[in-house]
């Protein structure tokens, strides 16, 4: 990530829902990483699914405390439908 920042790269990606087994210190460290270029993190929640914890919410919180602990702008990629707890509709 910091060679292709070095080299001109804008953001950070990354796709935490598909990355399941990552901790929250890796995770805080790629902010870490994009907040030394001023680069923006855009991100794919954790918790997407149907899985424990069935609130989106959470992976939100998540990426909000990260990008505000390193002041750093974060881009959620999308937010999915996925998110029954809430309402209870599902």
């Amino acid at each position: 990530m910091e060679t292709g920042l070095k080299r001109g790269a804008l953001a950070v990606g990354m796709g935490i829902n598909y990355t399941a087994a990552a901790t929250h210190d890796e995770i805080l460290e790629v902010f870490r990483i994009a907040a030394n270029a001023n680069a923006s993190v855009h991100v794919h929640l954790r918790h997407a699914g149907l899985k424990e914890p069935t609130t989106g919410l959470v992976g939100l919180a998540e990426v909000i405390a990260d990008a505000v602990g390193v002041w750093r702008a974060v881009h959620v990629v999308h937010i999915t439908s996925m998110d029954c707890e809430p309402l209870r509709r599902c």
